[in-house]
Order: structure tokens, then sequence, then C-alpha cells
């Protein structure tokens, strides 16, 4: 409101027929600008997005990235369990292996070296481990990524590491529906609970 005022009031200063033109112009645009910022931001804070729904689309923003080619190593995921995690990696691999441009080191050599860097499927990996893990694996870009709930809402952040330069090529936030984790912890639930029910007897 700040800036319009003074394009306002810069308006009324101008004695030139054309300066007046072109501070009119500009307020013009000025208004535009903020009434399609907001309605971009609108439309992008406002999606949701189911695991799979969320994995398709980092999916395919990799796939159109041709600069990103060669092999890779989806490295962890930090995650509320390690069923998850594991269920979230087999997507990701699943969909990842369809890909032109990237070719998947194996997750039993990934597992491998996790084991002897003692680092867990859902251990937190920092950048510059991920990146030392992806020289050992001999792939040129390793996938890291979390699931984090900093209010109300869950996001799966997933990130690609260039291992020979360290620097980050993709990096994007997907907000995930609420129920998809309350259909997961019922489905944990259940299981648990057949885990611990005690044998049946005839």
């Amino acid at each position: 409101m700040k800036q319009i005022a003074l394009f306002l009031v810069k308006a009324k200063a101008e004695t030139a027929c054309g300066g007046i033109k072109k501070t009119a112009l500009l307020l013009i645009i000025l208004i535009s600008g903020c009434v399609s910022n907001r309605q971009i931001s609108g439309q992008s804070s406002s999606r949701q997005f189911t695991f799979e729904n969320a994995l398709n689309s980092a999916i395919e923003e990799i796939a159109a990235k041709p600069a990103i080619a060669g092999s890779l190593a989806v490295v962890s995921i930090t995650s509320l369990s390690n069923e998850l995690t594991s269920q979230i990696i087999r997507l990701l691999e699943n969909r990842l292996v369809n890909t032109k441009n990237l070719k998947l080191v194996t997750r039993q050599r990934i597992e491998t070296i996790l084991a002897e860097q003692k680092f867990g499927l859902s251990g937190w990996v920092d950048d510059n481990t991920a990146q030392g893990i992806g020289h050992i694996l001999g792939a040129d870009y390793v996938l890291t990524g979390d699931l984090i709930k900093p209010e109300n809402q869950y996001f799966l952040n997933i990130q690609i590491i260039e291992t020979e330069t360290g620097l980050l090529v993709y990096s994007n936030s997907f907000a995930i529906k609420n129920n998809e984790l309350k259909r997961y912890n019922q489905l944990r639930n259940e299981k648990t609970m057949e885990v611990n029910s005690p044998p049946m007897r005839f």
C-alpha cells in the first residue's frame, strides 16, 4: 500500500502530460503484479498430495531436467518409521527406473554401504555425508529426503545432490494429505494388534 501511495503522490506532482501517463502505467503494472502473485501463491500453497501423487510429480520434474543424467542412488528418507521409509523408497525407485536419463544403483549395494557406514534407511544423512556415500557407490547423484511436520501439516521434502560438486540440483517440498498418515497409522496399529494378539485355540 505504501508503494501505491507513493505512486499516487508522484502522479499529482507530475505536471507534464507524458510524465503522468508513464506514472499511471507503472501503477497499473504494480497492481497487476500484486494480484498475479497472490493468485499463484494461493494455488501452490493450497495443493495437497497423496504420497504417490507427490512422488509422481517429483519424478516428472526430475525427468524434465536433462542436466540430471547418469547414475543415481536413493540414499535415505527420514520418516516416521523404517516401514514407511521402505515404502516411500520403493515407490521412488519403481518410478525412477523408468526415466531415460538415470540409472539406479541397486538397493542391495546401497544397503550394504549404509550398513558399513552405520546408517539406517530412515537415519538422517546430511549433505556432506550423502555426497561421501555417493562417492563410495560411484553414483553421479544421490537422492535424500525427509517427512516433516512443522505445524499441523506433513511435508515430504526431496532433494538430489551432484556427487562430484556437492551442488543441490533438485529440491522440492510436497504437502501431504493428512488422511495419508491417518491411513498409515491405522494399518500400522492393525498390524501391531495382530502381532500382539494371543494365538487362537481350537
